[in-house]
């Protein structure tokens, strides 16, 4: 069996000339290449895990087992002849159309020495530092920038302001205290304004898909640099994401794109 570096996560693809069968749903069989390709979007370790544990196998094909009864149920009831579901695997089509042209343009570059030339270029993103931030998220940019400008004045509590203004829903209670994070947070752009912003000082508007953030930083705590053994894993998965950004980038260039801005604002 080998390995291929896709876009949603490690695929499995199975050089085996046959498969061991596992359990039979009427007349579908599920064979052990089943489980293991249902596996793809788990890391590799957590993979292993399920792998090598015969109880976290069985469990795991009990998923498969009910998913298989209800694909079933779902024909004998032709809820695939209705125009939502043709739309959803419309959809489906497409996802894994990118995710196969992603695989074989990025799956090459993925080599040992890639991997710790990004970790080099990349070393002061991987260190056990955190930072303890507050934040303020508004919908748009003129808004934040708005509240940008009120919290540069002594008088007004950020955390007061983020208790009045801030769209996120927990706002209300946590009066926009994030405590402390990591550079493993899951948007780098906040992330690195938060560890490059000096205590006391409020930095923004930042947009993320949750939207424009004004970012407080309270505090930061320095830790120790990890060395490349101790995060090839996340420097493997980020390596794949520049690159399948890199290679996204170009084919848009060589595509005729014409965007609505204004529908696209008004939506």
């Amino acid at each position: 069996m080998k390995l291929s570096i896709g876009f949603f996560g490690l695929i499995l693809v199975s050089s085996w000339a046959s498969a061991k069968d596992l359990a039979k749903i009427n007349e579908v069989v599920l064979t052990d290449k089943d489980l293991i390709q249902s596996l793809s979007g788990m890391n590799p370790i957590q993979r292993d895990a399920i792998l090598k544990d015969p109880v976290s196998r069985k469990q795991w094909l009990d998923q498969l087992i009910s998913r298989e009864v209800l694909a079933q149920e779902g024909e004998k009831l032709e809820v695939d002849k209705d125009a939502e579901f043709k739309e959803l695997m419309a959809n489906l089509r497409k996802q894994a159309l990118m995710s196969r042209v992603i695989e074989k343009n990025v799956a090459s570059q993925m080599t040992q020495s890639a991997a710790k030339k990004y970790y080099e270029q990349h070393r002061d993103e991987y260190s056990t530092d955190r930072v303890r931030v507050q934040q303020i998220v508004l919908s748009g940019e003129a808004e934040a920038r708005k509240v940008l400008k009120l919290t540069e004045d002594p008088k007004n509590s950020f955390q007061d302001l983020a208790e009045k203004y801030s769209i996120d829903p927990e706002a209300k209670n946590n009066r926009g205290e994030l405590g402390y994070i990591g550079h493993d947070r899951l948007d780098p752009e906040f992330v690195k304004v938060a560890f490059t912003t000096g205590e006391g000082k409020v930095a923004g508007p930042v947009h993320t898909i949750f939207g424009y953030h004004l970012i407080k930083v309270i505090h930061k705590q320095y830790g120790k640099a990890l060395e490349f053994h101790e995060v090839e894993l996340p420097v493997r998965n980020a390596l794949r994401q520049s690159l399948a950004n890199n290679y996204i980038e170009k084919i848009k260039s060589q595509n005729k794109i014409t965007l609505d801005q204004a529908a696209v604002e008004k939506f």
